[in-house]
């Protein structure tokens, strides 16, 4: 196999997975649409939420900031908020090396390009809270 004929390959399996993601996010929503129409309109309904280890099975780990991003949403849960240095120290714990001359500046950067995440400067990155179905998911692209 090529090196096209392996990309290529990769984002297939990439576009089915999320894929199934939609379908899942789908299939939550229609019970959500049916009890809302069939009941008060004026009562506002919490959206249904995608758990956290669900999420990461839609992120692409197979690249770099894939494995990043997957790694940090499992990391979080544990600690609440974590400054940028020491998930560094927790991907590299896992084996996870981020290949870039300033791994603070690089770590930042993913999180920050992805909605998943929340920076504060005085408490470190968190979750977004919970990620409502609706809302978009990281690919890991």
């Amino acid at each position: 196999m090529n090196t096209f004929d392996l990309a290529a390959q990769q984002e297939l399996e990439e576009v089915e997975r999320q894929i199934a993601l939609l379908i899942r996010r789908r299939d939550l929503l229609r019970p959500l649409v049916k009890t809302y129409r069939d009941n008060d309109a004026s009562v506002p309904l919490d959206p249904p939420t995608v758990p956290i280890q669900e999420m990461t099975t839609a992120i692409r780990r197979n690249t770099q900031k894939g494995q990043i991003i997957a790694a940090v949403i499992e990391i979080l849960p544990k600690y609440g908020h974590r400054h940028t240095r020491d998930l560094v120290a927790d991907l590299e714990a896992r084996g996870i090396d981020i290949k870039a001359k300033d791994k603070l500046l690089a770590l930042s950067a993913i999180l920050s390009k992805d909605d998943l995440f929340v920076a504060s400067r005085k408490l470190g990155w968190s979750l977004n809270g919970s990620i409502p179905v609706a809302a978009p998911t990281a690919t890991g692209t």
